[in-house]
């Protein structure tokens, strides 16, 4: 499985506490639009990041993983921090796609992050594909 992690070996740290989401788990992401696009799913690696680079300070694992949110009884908690993050950039990523995803399609890993322990880092397989993602609801947060 580790070697269908796009970008990933298997001496790779970054998967060293990874687990398959399960069919039932939702997880968040913050999209620019109200429908979901293949952008909204590329690694900053994709996009040719690298670290060190042009000022870039994340790290390898950072660049090769998507950031999302497990959604339980912290829904609220998410919408407003993914609020919070929107005054930095009003005019970039105003909707919130809460999604599921096959265990077969990606691995996450908890990376919780001062005061949100919900954060995931999300590592797409060979098999992943946006048409599979099964979006459950987009909402704006304008």
């Amino acid at each position: 499985m580790i070697n269908d992690i796009l970008e990933l070996n298997d001496n790779d740290q970054c998967l060293k506490e990874a687990i398959f989401p399960r069919c039932s788990d939702v997880l968040a992401r913050r999209i620019d639009k109200n429908h979901v696009k293949d952008q909204d799913f590329k690694t900053e690696w994709e996009k040719d990041k690298r670290p060190g680079v042009n000022g870039v300070e994340k790290n390898e694992c950072e660049l090769k993983a998507i950031s999302v949110n497990l959604i339980k009884e912290n829904f609220d908690q998410v919408v407003n921090k993914y609020k919070r993050m929107r005054s930095f950039s009003p005019n970039h990523k105003n909707f919130i796609c809460l999604f599921q995803i096959d265990k077969e399609d990606a691995l996450i890993v908890n990376a919780p992050e001062i005061e949100d322990v919900s954060h995931y880092n999300l590592y797409k397989c060979q098999s992943f594909d946006i048409n599979k993602i099964k979006v459950i609801d987009i909402i704006d947060i304008k």
